[in-house]
């Protein structure tokens, strides 16, 4: 397997000047640097470049993926708009090597979070447009407004990961259980998929997220406005006025102060409940499943009961042109018609009936190979 991987940077809160995108283009003979992003591949050799560096000095967020089963996620926050201690809650390392984790940093002027999935048992064979660096600034901006719901489904994850090889260590602390998780729909798909949470886990987690939905504290924001001062809406207004960055977290994060609002308690939420919440999931899920599969086989044998002949007729058609491809139609269709003999409990009429055909095809080693592949 060739060693494929993809570095897919992406500016949001501003634009890269000239200079800047003519130092970035200059890494690579093959990529030129936009406005906004650039776009890195090797099928050999590797980034010149530390990336978490790049990341911190040019761009908001970092999406690397390749063929050996890494996959990352990293963004980056300005620290006056985010609540570091709270984003720290979920910072979690699930083995030795460091290789699993969900770090949580800061420096300065910004905070850094680190979604890092590495599995060398994850590994396939991987392209360039697997995954768009697009589809993960909504995450960046759900976190910006306080919705920790990426955090909390990649902390589950890796914690479950985590206490199957360090059973004797007991569950790590659980960090709170995000209220706005019940929410998380379409947007949040690229960000499942990139880091495979399980479909189980996520339908437990938003279990628990509605069990803490009624604890939320609603806030009236336009009786908070009226507590800021005179020269406090004069300086906000000021500020619109200069185009600052994100005003409307930076003013949000600001009128929050002034309501104290305790911790929800999330402790009865233990990762214990969780794993055992996502075993009902997973047989409610499977159970659903296999009821829409039994009424979609009742379907299709309703549907085929109704059009036999024309099948039957598809057959004999099929078979009597002799080629590779017509034999596989036939055959498939045959496979079919077994299956609706069983509906129907008419398994010994459809036997009588393949054994005349192999009777009379059977010349045909071909056929009767796919015959046996297909045991009929």
């Amino acid at each position: 397997m060739s060693g494929f991987q993809a570095y897919k940077f992406r500016s949001i809160d501003r634009l890269l000047t000239s200079e800047e995108q003519d130092e970035i283009s200059s890494w690579s003979s093959r990529t030129r640097a936009t406005a906004n992003g650039a776009t890195f591949t090797y099928s050999y050799g590797s980034f010149p470049k530390n990336k978490a560096k790049v990341l911190k000095e040019y761009f908001d967020l970092l999406l690397y993926f390749d063929n050996w089963g890494t996959h990352q996620l990293m963004l980056k926050f300005p620290i006056d708009l985010v609540d570091y201690e709270a984003m720290q809650a979920y910072d979690i390392n699930a083995d030795h090597a460091y290789t699993t984790h969900l770090a949580v940093s800061k420096t300065a002027s910004h905070a850094i979070v680190d979604f890092y999935w590495a599995e060398e048992e994850d590994g396939y064979w991987a392209e360039e447009d697997d995954f768009e660096v697009s589809d993960f600034i909504s995450i960046r901006e759900a976190i910006l407004k306080g919705n920790y719901s990426a955090l909390y489904l990649f902390w589950l994850k890796l914690a479950e990961f985590k206490a199957n090889w360090e059973k004797e260590k007991g569950n790590p602390k659980t960090p709170p259980v995000p209220p706005k998780l019940r929410y998380a729909g379409a947007s949040m798909q690229p960000f499942i998929e990139l880091l495979k949470i399980d479909k189980d886990l996520i339908a437990a987690a938003k279990t628990a997220s509605k069990s803490v939905a009624n604890k939320e504290a609603k806030k009236d924001y336009k009786a908070l406005i009226q507590q800021l001062s005179e020269v406090e809406k004069e300086d906000y207004l000021w500020q619109l006025l200069q185009g600052e960055l994100r005003l409307e977290i930076k003013l949000k994060k600001h009128l929050d102060s002034f309501v104290s609002t305790p911790q929800q308690d999330t402790a009865s939420i233990s990762l214990a409940e969780i794993k055992a919440q996502q075993a009902k999931e997973q047989i409610n899920r499977e159970a659903a499943e296999q009821r829409a599969a039994e009424k979609a086989h009742r379907q299709k044998m309703e549907k085929m009961a109704k059009e036999r002949d024309m099948h039957w007729k598809s057959v004999f058609f099929n078979l009597d042109r002799k080629s590779g491809k017509s034999y596989d139609i036939a055959t498939a269709t045959l496979v079919d018609l077994k299956a609706l003999s069983h509906y129907e409990n008419q398994e010994a009429t459809f036997q009588a009936k393949m054994q005349q055909i192999k009777k009379d095809y059977g010349r045909s080693g071909a056929l009767l190979n796919r015959f046996r592949k297909a045991k009929l």
